[in-house]
């Protein structure tokens, strides 16, 4: 009886605490990634877990099932980058050619691992709680998504100017289960990072600077200032919680969401240079879109920088010349 009791109340809190279900949900695949939009939920200490199946999503029991992907919270549509820097909240473009996100929107990028068509899910969790009511065509993709494994591009935000020279700000969407035989390399399932592209648009290959800014700026400061023609590469590295992973990544039990780290920061698990990941991709990319001279690739690191061009130049030697 008295188990029966404790059973019943825990239903009961459940229920309580759990009472909402993810709306409007909707998702496209573009160039290797899939972009999840939904409603956000109004509430507190509010997390949304992300779930993906080749089968119909219809209930529970087939939910335990699917592969998990991770977690987000209710601000995952936001710039966090272009936030701070322009001391407003700014969202993100998930489309080059489309609108911004709004306020009242949550974001998930996941990566395809496996070519094939999937259902896509997303459950609420509240207080440490998950709610994992379904219902299709609100918090489920009632149709699949077509996918087909390839390199992820990153999503053009806008093109600024600074005393007439113009730049661009891209965001390059990580996801954090890169193999669907692995672990998540972290609970949040992505996050998105801005870099900044300075052109030269003129005949020929041109040497490529990456900058790693130092501490009290930010990825724009010193964008346009260029040397003998080069191209500039101009990287990020911030959490939403305002924390960074110093250009190299974090332990998998580290919370991006959360500055708590300072305080109790993890004290096992596995550390993983996802942040390096990140960095090689974004280069990869310029190298492939701009007339990059492959020989002439520099890093650039001032202060809190310098830990960035140090620990890629070490880890990719063959890529870089100085």
């Amino acid at each position: 009886m008295k188990k029966l009791l404790f059973t019943l109340t825990v239903l009961l809190l459940t229920s309580t605490i759990c009472n909402a279900v993810v709306t409007g949900i909707a998702g496209f695949y573009r160039q290797g990634q899939v972009f999840l939009t939904w409603n956000k939920v109004t509430g507190n200490s509010i997390f949304y877990k992300v779930y993906r199946s080749n089968e119909l999503i219809s209930g529970i029991t087939n939910l335990s099932a699917c592969e998990y992907l991770g977690k987000t919270d209710s601000k995952s549509a936001k710039d966090f980058d272009m936030s701070v820097h322009d001391g407003t909240d700014v969202y993100f473009r998930i489309d080059s050619a489309g609108p911004r996100l709004s306020s009242d929107n949550c974001l998930f990028v996941a990566t395809t691992l496996s070519d094939g068509a999937y259902f896509y899910a997303v459950t609420i969790e509240t207080n440490g709680i998950e709610d994992m009511t379904i219902v299709p065509g609100s918090n489920v993709l009632s149709t699949p998504l077509a996918e087909t494994v390839m390199t992820p591009l990153p999503v053009f935000q806008e093109q600024r100017s600074t005393e007439g020279i113009a730049y661009d700000i891209y965001a390059y969407f990580l996801s954090t289960r890169i193999d669907p035989y692995q672990q998540l390399l972290k609970q949040a399932g992505f996050f998105g990072s801005d870099f900044a592209v300075l052109r030269n648009n003129t005949p020929g290959l041109h040497p490529l600077r990456v900058k790693f800014h130092g501490g009290g700026v930010d990825f724009l400061s010193g964008i346009t200032t260029t040397q003998q023609g080069e191209i500039i590469l101009s990287c990020e590295d911030n959490f939403p919680s305002g924390e960074t992973s110093a250009w190299w990544g974090t332990n998998e039990n580290f919370d991006i969401y959360s500055a708590k780290n300072n305080v109790t920061p993890p004290v096992s698990g596995i550390n993983y240079s996802y942040t390096l990941r990140r960095l090689s991709a974004i280069i990869d990319w310029t190298i492939t879109h701009l007339p990059v001279d492959t020989n002439r690739i520099y890093m650039d690191g001032v202060s809190f920088g310098a830990p960035g061009a140090y620990f890629y130049t070490i880890t990719y030697p063959e890529k870089i010349a100085a």
